[in-house]
């Protein structure tokens, strides 16, 4: 049967999501755990494919299984064999078509930043921090710029060739919070550190004087 999965994932404990040679992923990590719960190799489609360091906290997959076990037995199984810093808080038997990626609506990145005079004892891979002030409607101008189907070549990094650069940015918020801020941005789809791109061309112009 085909299962969805839900998987919540502290990024800076996994070299991205996806499986690759000699670095743990992700992807590697739930896939060597359905095999020693079920003894099945199979693949694990994941709705996106985050890069080194980023976090998530519901990555969509999808996986193909023969085991017996019901969905919450499976879960559970799953949950115990995987390493510290991933966990897969829902599993559900669903259409036998479905397809992580290709089903997927939007996708949604959140990018964290602190401000304050001195650097927060969690910044280093939990968020970016600004020391100085900034204009947060200046910043939030800028953002509504960028609202909309667009060519975001310019905020792409190379490293992950696409057949085409644009997209369509569904919103951008600017969300304050009493020690910093956070950029919800929210797409049908992103190019590689595009969202990290996004968030340092807003800040650029909100530190101005």
């Amino acid at each position: 049967r085909n299962v969805r999965l839900r998987v919540a994932y502290d990024g800076a404990r996994f070299f991205g999501w996806q499986r690759q040679d000699g670095f743990t992923s992700v992807q590697e990590s739930l896939e060597d755990a359905l095999l020693a719960a079920t003894g099945e190799r199979a693949v694990v489609h994941g709705a996106g494919r985050t890069d080194t360091g980023v976090h998530a906290l519901g990555q969509v997959a999808h996986v193909h299984v023969a085991t017996r076990l019901d969905d919450d037995r499976l879960r559970h199984a799953l949950n115990a064999l995987t390493p510290a810093g991933v966990t897969i808080d829902r599993l559900e038997t669903c259409r036998a078509d479905f397809h992580a990626r290709f089903d997927a609506r939007s996708k949604r990145y959140a990018y964290v930043v602190a401000t304050g005079r001195f650097e927060p004892p969690f910044a280093p891979g939990r968020c970016h921090w600004v020391k100085w002030p900034l204009d947060m409607e200046r910043m939030r101008a800028a953002a509504r710029e960028l609202v909309g189907r667009h060519d975001f070549r310019a905020f792409g990094n190379t490293g992950s060739p696409r057949p085409s650069t644009v997209r369509t940015l569904q919103h951008l918020r600017v969300v304050t919070r009493r020690r910093g801020f956070g950029f919800v941005v929210q797409a049908d789809g992103f190019l590689y550190n595009m969202v990290r791109n996004i968030a340092g061309t807003l800040i650029e112009p909100a530190e101005a004087s």
